[in-house]
């Protein structure tokens, strides 16, 4: 008995939808070249000196604030993001984005203290009474 082999077409709804997630990412990852290249243009085009210590201060405060939308991006159960990359891998994404993002605050809040204390000539723990 000869048994006939009919190719069945392949699966590419699965592969669309990850390269769907694949560009949804791409556009986030854009948006934070974006967002952490704002304050540098800003600061650059001031045309003063460049203070580092502010930049610091201001790159980490927007990337955390851009990382906390990201965040609701990642388990707002999108179906194009749970189908295309898989609800286990955007829950670890999201466990170690909300530790780096953490991480981005308390060092906006480090180095906005320290060039506050900077700018006014004071002891960074009198500049945190003021911030």
């Amino acid at each position: 008995m000869m048994m006939q082999h009919t190719q069945t077409p392949p699966a590419t709804g699965r592969r669309s939808n990850r390269d769907r997630a694949e560009a949804v990412l791409a556009m986030i990852a854009v948006g934070a070249v974006f967002v952490a290249g704002w304050p540098i243009v800003l600061m650059i085009s001031s045309g003063g000196p460049l203070d580092q210590v502010a930049l610091v201060a201001h790159v980490s405060g927007m990337l955390a604030g851009y990382g906390v939308l990201v965040m609701l991006v990642l388990m707002s159960r999108w179906p194009l993001l749970e189908r295309g990359i898989g609800a286990d891998v955007l829950a670890r994404w999201h466990a170690t984005g909300g530790r780096t993002i953490l991480s981005l605050v308390l060092a906006h809040a480090a180095f906005a203290v320290l060039a506050w204390s900077l700018l006014t000539r004071q002891d960074p723990v009198s500049a945190l009474a003021q911030v």
